[in-house]
């Protein structure tokens, strides 16, 4: 195999690539123009990219995608030939040698997968969709929840979750396919590395597919997860005993404060002198040291609630504008929306503290 392309090209091809450490197969094909393809398995997903190129001679060669960082340090054009018992890449100043390895496992896209439909959405909208709910799947390594839930109906949704968060984002785009995909969110880390405009997601029996064009035309499938999902639809009926709203941005900034001293913040609504008063939130570290702010507007019930201020940060995070929580006790769950009603998070309370 003997073949020259621009840097750009292989950055572009590298930058998805490198995800751990897996055999990668390069597969040189002769034309006018020449046409290389690159595939890979790091065992929750498949990948395949592929683009023009000067192919010399053909051929397919494997390596370990551990020197991929090397790779992305090359400028100008690049020829990577495959001679004897090695790969030589170089530009015009770097040449290095890797060795070839026999991968142990597959790294071909699967060819029997089954599709049942395709469906064409902006590449920004999935991406989005996808990060509103990552930080709710497996918060807790004990729970064990590693997968997120992406359902195709009249709405494309998301859902992470795990034994103490619930993250719910809707895109306001429906599928004329109906499915429940359960995917591991390492594999759709992929999305943050993609660059485009528009993506087509491809729905198989059995997994979801996801291709994205440009110089470096990528194909991803991810094989779905054989487990199962916990019912959601009834946690997120939240009765709202007590409501508060505020603006995001001073929220976050409350948050942070909170978070120079604890992980726990509490936050309270009325009792005795401070019924007319805005929402307090509080937290304190093992010294004593504390900080008190107050934010947004509530009504209701008389409450006093304690939660972690880095979960409630994430999920405000997903929200732009006005941020609504609802809350049934100091106990029970609670749920923070936005207004556009495309995302909700339910976050368990701590135990009540003493009034």
């Amino acid at each position: 195999m003997n073949f020259k392309v621009e840097a750009p090209i292989l950055k572009s091809l590298c930058r998805v690539f490198h995800i751990g450490e897996y055999p990668l197969a390069f597969d040189a094909h002769l034309g006018d123009p020449g046409h290389v393809r690159v595939s890979a398995y790091d065992g929750v997903k498949f990948m395949q990219g592929s683009f023009d190129a000067l192919v010399i001679e053909e051929g397919e060669v494997v390596f370990s995608s551990k020197y991929l960082d090397r790779v992305m340090r090359l400028e100008g054009t690049v020829t990577m030939r495959h001679l004897n018992e090695d790969i030589t890449i170089k530009d015009d100043i770097r040449p290095f040698h890797i060795p070839l390895m026999i991968p142990a496992g597959p790294y071909l896209m699967p060819e029997n997968k089954k599709p049942l439909g395709s469906i064409t959405i902006e590449l920004d909208a999935i991406k989005t969709l996808v990060r509103r709910v990552r930080f709710a799947a497996g918060l807790s390594e004990k729970a064990g929840f590693d997968c997120i839930l992406l359902e195709f109906g009249d709405f494309i949704t998301a859902v992470g979750c795990d034994r103490r968060t619930l993250a719910v984002a809707k895109v306001l785009q429906g599928s004329p396919y109906k499915g429940r995909f359960l995917l591991p969110k390492q594999g759709l880390d992929v999305l943050s590395k993609l660059e485009g405009d528009m993506a087509t997601l491809t729905l198989y029996n059995g997994g979801i597919g996801l291709s994205v064009g440009g110089e470096v035309m990528f194909d991803i499938y991810i094989p779905e997860r054989g487990a199962s999902f916990p019912s959601y639809e009834e946690i997120l009926k939240v009765p709202a005993n007590t409501t508060m709203r505020c603006s995001q941005e001073e929220l976050i900034s409350v948050l942070s404060d909170m978070r120079l001293h604890s992980e726990e913040v509490s936050i309270a609504f009325g009792y005795t002198s401070y019924a007319k008063q805005p929402p307090r939130f509080r937290a304190r570290d093992d010294d004593g040291a504390h900080m008190e702010r107050s934010c947004g507007r509530w009504e209701g019930r008389d409450l006093k609630v304690k939660a972690n201020a880095r979960v409630i940060e994430h999920a405000v995070e997903n929200i732009s504008g006005t941020v609504t929580f609802r809350f049934s006790n100091d106990l029970g769950p609670f749920s923070i929306s936005n207004d556009k009603n495309d995302y909700i998070a339910v976050l368990q309370a701590y135990a009540p503290e003493r009034k």
